[in-house]
C-alpha cells in the first residue's frame, strides 16, 4: 500500500511587504504541521507492519486515513473515536 500526502506550511503569518510577520502564530502553525507530518509517518509505519500481521485491519486503517491525515490532532480524534475501537473493544472481552 502506498499513501501519498503533501504537507504545506500556511503562509498567513508572514507578509512579503516588509511588515512584521507574527512570530507566535508562525510557531503554531510550524508546531501543526510537524505534528501532522510525525502522524502520517507513523501511519505509514503502522500501515506497513500491519500489512504484515492483519491485512483486513491495515485495510480499514488505510480506507479511514484517506484523506484525514492532514490535520494529524483531528485525525488521531476521530481515530481515537471510531466504530473500529467499539469493535476491537468488543471483541477483545
Amino acid at each position: 500500500m502506498i499513501i501519498t500526502s503533501s504537507f504545506k506550511l500556511h503562509s498567513s503569518s508572514y507578509r512579503g511587504d516588509g511588515s512584521s510577520m507574527n512570530f507566535k502564530e508562525i510557531a503554531k502553525e510550524t508546531a501543526k504541521t510537524l505534528q501532522s507530518y510525525l502522524t502520517y509517518q507513523a501511519l505509514k509505519t503502522v500501515l506497513a507492519q500491519l500489512g504484515e500481521t492483519n491485512p483486513p485491519l491495515a485495510i480499514w486503517l488505510h480506507n479511514f486515513s484517506a484523506g484525514k491525515v492532514q490535520d494529524g490532532e483531528k485525525y488521531i480524534e476521530e481515530l481515537f473515536f471510531s466504530k473500529w475501537r467499539v469493535s476491537v473493544a468488543n471483541n477483545d472481552s
